[in-house]
């Protein structure tokens, strides 16, 4: 598929002159001729009416393949095929506004511009198919309402107007338990730099060098995140929800284990997520009441953020 150019006569051209033959026929002499050329023009612009009817009713178009994740402002990714577009058709996701026409030839696949509006999940898009008739007079077009997996459009991530501190709400249970007394996976040669506690003084004894233990997993700080979008939709509302995948992203990169408070369709979530879950969730993300939460937590809302 390509960009939508023709190389047919533009319709209000085509259409000026006929209006002008038919208001030219009708000061004519010959009376009959005159008719009969009229009638000719009503038969060809019917016919062609016709023809895009039978080329735009014969094409299919189908979703192929399809991003799970996108940004607001970002492509939406989706890749369709279209079937039975003969000599050209027009491909348009009419889902969201402004998005850039295709002109599809034969049987084709591509992708399908279109960028994310707004956050959400997508479930279903709708895609026009417009054929035009030989002299572009009039199209036809149809609306197809197609299905797709969950597509996750998530805000995309900005930083709070003021920095937050994310070591000040790490305290107490948040922070690592001491690992000293549980069972070991491995035991290993003494690196610089490894805790006293980790060493395993009867095995060192016995070997005549240090010997550390190395656990299976290492517990990382948790940080509890509470997303409140606010009661009613809003611009503060989205903007908490970037502000939340900006905080959230940090809390990761940190290696910190991120906990989600977020209110979803069917109520309150509590979720511990990944980059890819934390995406999820705040696509998901529904306005209503607040989110309550037991225990210290960093709150993202449209009044600003801060630890509680």
């Amino acid at each position: 598929m390509s960009g939508a150019r023709s190389q047919r006569l533009h319709p209000h051209l085509v259409l000026g002159v006929l209006a002008v033959v038919w208001v030219v026929l009708g000061r004519a002499d010959d009376v009959l001729l005159a008719r009969s050329l009229r009638f000719a023009i009503i038969v060809v612009v019917l016919a062609d009416v016709v023809w895009a009817g039978v080329r735009g009713s014969r094409a299919s178009v189908r979703v192929v393949d399809q991003a799970a994740l996108t940004l607001v402002g970002d492509e939406l990714g989706l890749v369709v095929e279209v079937r039975g577009a003969g000599a050209g058709i027009l491909v348009t996701l009419v889902s969201w506004p402004g998005a850039r026409r295709l002109l599809a030839e034969g049987d084709s696949v591509g992708p399908l511009p279109g960028r994310a509006a707004g956050r959400g999940v997508v479930t279903e898009v709708r895609v026009e198919l417009r054929a035009d008739g030989p002299l572009g007079l009039l199209g036809y077009g149809r609306t197809y309402a197609l299905p797709v997996r969950p597509l996750y459009v998530g805000p995309r991530p900005i930083r709070p107007e003021v920095p937050v501190d994310l070591d000040a709400g790490i305290t107490g249970e948040e922070r690592a338990p001491d690992l000293g007394d549980a069972l070991p996976s491995t035991l290993r040669e003494y690196r610089p730099g490894d805790p006293w506690r980790r060493i395993s003084w009867p095995v060192t004894a016995r070997a005549g060098r240090l010997v550390t233990r190395e656990y299976e997993r290492e517990a990382a700080p948790r940080v509890r995140l509470v997303v409140d979008l606010g009661p009613h939709p809003s611009v503060a509302g989205e903007r908490a929800a970037a502000v939340a995948a900006g905080l959230g992203g940090d809390v990761l990169r940190r290696g910190c284990t991120l906990e989600v408070h977020a209110l979803a369709v069917h109520g309150p979530v509590v979720q511990t997520v990944d980059a890819a879950g934390l995406h999820r969730v705040l696509a998901a993300a529904q306005y209503g009441p607040a989110v309550a939460v037991d225990g210290r937590a960093l709150v993202v809302g449209p009044e600003g953020v801060g630890w509680r």
